[in-house]
């Protein structure tokens, strides 16, 4: 008895903790929301969320829960499973009929999106915040539109199209001022001078970062977008063959920088300056400023437009005869590089481009297969519904031939 007690109430505390019907599913799911500091518990309540709507049927409580459980594989770096949760998500939401669906639908898209274009796959990428992009602008979510016309004007600039780049950010940067966007908005100036300085048009390029540095900021750190400005800037000038204005440009934004005291942010100025010195045949200086920069060496992420500070610096040391210095820092560049490519190894699943082709390829595969079955499906409906009219007539046939028997033989009995 005691047994079937504790059964009862084990069963209730279970109904009672975990999701059962809809509005439970889209509490939980906003609960899983309050909880992103513990990544692997939310983990485990995504998939049983996603369990538990596929038992009752909430499609778009599946769904959402499993965009929640591709942002958090994105914030775990596992982008490979963040990108089979979004495409799963993505198929499960078109056509729901959810007034949430669509805002949903559009952030899957842009995480997507953002997951190819981050794996070199920009064609493909644009394509999923093109479909995006056309469902925020039906529904009027402006704040999507900005955000996608953004993303996808900064795929189009990786990808060297730099004319259909400035439209995209261009609109990105109008509907900005619109809303009052100040982030998106200074962004767009940056992105748009990086877009003309590639395009080697050195005076636009100047003109949107010098707009940077006039703006009125409001809810952003100032110092913080103008350093930045400052040394786009300066890049500009370096690469018009101003050395002068571009030295000026490095030094203001060190100013800036250092008033943040970010070393990863002081870390790129001082190696791009230091360079720049090199060039020009400044030793001196270029061996100071590396010299500071390698200080800030240890903050950085391992990324070989980081530890090739090294090689720069073996360089400087080399044209000055420091040979001890040379082989020194030559052995430090090969390091990181050995360092940089065991950890690539690691990362390969998720980073090689011919992983992403298969895994978009299965997926696809699997919507085609899907589709069949459900061809499949309605062709066994139909079939069976023939067969049940085909069964009802004859039977209908043979009561209405016993009848007709029986009526004949009781004609016969009367006479």
């Amino acid at each position: 008895m005691i047994r079937e007690v504790v059964f009862v109430i084990c069963i209730s505390a279970s109904l009672y903790c975990f999701p059962n019907s809809r509005d439970e599913i889209d509490q939980y799911n906003q609960g899983t929301i309050d909880l992103l500091n513990d990544l692997d518990s939310c983990l485990v309540r995504v998939d049983y969320t996603i369990e538990r709507a596929e038992d009752i049927g909430y499609e778009y409580g599946q769904g959402y829960a499993l965009y929640l459980k591709g942002y958090i594989h994105r914030m775990q770096d596992d982008l490979g499973k963040a990108f089979l949760a979004n495409l799963k998500g993505l198929n499960i939401l078109a056509g729901n009929d959810d007034e949430r669906a669509p805002e949903t639908l559009v952030r899957l898209y842009l995480n997507t999106g953002e997951i190819l274009v981050k794996h070199f796959k920009y064609s493909e990428g644009i394509q999923y915040y093109s479909e995006g992009l056309e469902i925020a602008k039906r529904e009027k979510l402006n704040n999507w539109i900005i955000d996608l016309n953004y993303n996808t004007g900064n795929a189009y600039w990786r990808s060297g199209d730099l004319a259909k780049a400035i439209d995209h950010i261009h609109e990105a940067f109008k509907i900005a001022q619109q809303e009052n966007d100040e982030y998106t908005l200074v962004n767009s100036l940056n992105q748009m001078g990086l877009v003309f300085k590639d395009n080697e048009m050195y005076d636009t390029a100047i003109l949107f970062f010098n707009r940077i540095l006039t703006h009125p900021y409001e809810g952003l750190d100032a110092d913080k977008y103008k350093g930045r400005a400052y040394h786009n800037l300066a890049n500009t000038y370096a690469q018009a063959g101003d050395t002068i204005e571009a030295i000026t440009a490095f030094y203001k934004a060190l100013e800036y920088k250092q008033k943040r005291n970010r070393p990863t942010e002081i870390f790129i100025t001082q190696n791009d300056l230091a360079e720049l010195f090199f060039k020009n045949g400044d030793l001196d200086l270029a061996k100071e400023m590396i010299q500071r920069c390698i200080e800030n060496y240890e903050e950085m992420r391992l990324d070989p437009d980081h530890y090739k500070v090294f090689d720069l610096a073996r360089k400087i040391n080399s044209a000055m005869g420091e040979h001890t210095l040379v082989n020194h820092y030559a052995n430090r560049y090969f390091d990181e590089n050995d360092a940089f490519i065991k950890q690539q190894e690691k990362l390969i699943e998720i980073r090689d481009q011919f992983k992403m082709e298969v895994l978009t390829a299965s997926f696809f595969g699997e919507l085609e297969r899907n589709k069949r079955i459900a061809q499949l499906n309605k062709a066994i409906l139909w079939i069976s519904l023939l067969a049940l009219i085909v069964i009802g007539y004859l039977r209908i046939k043979q009561i209405w031939m016993k009848r007709l028997v029986g009526k004949a033989v009781g004609e016969l009995v009367r006479e």
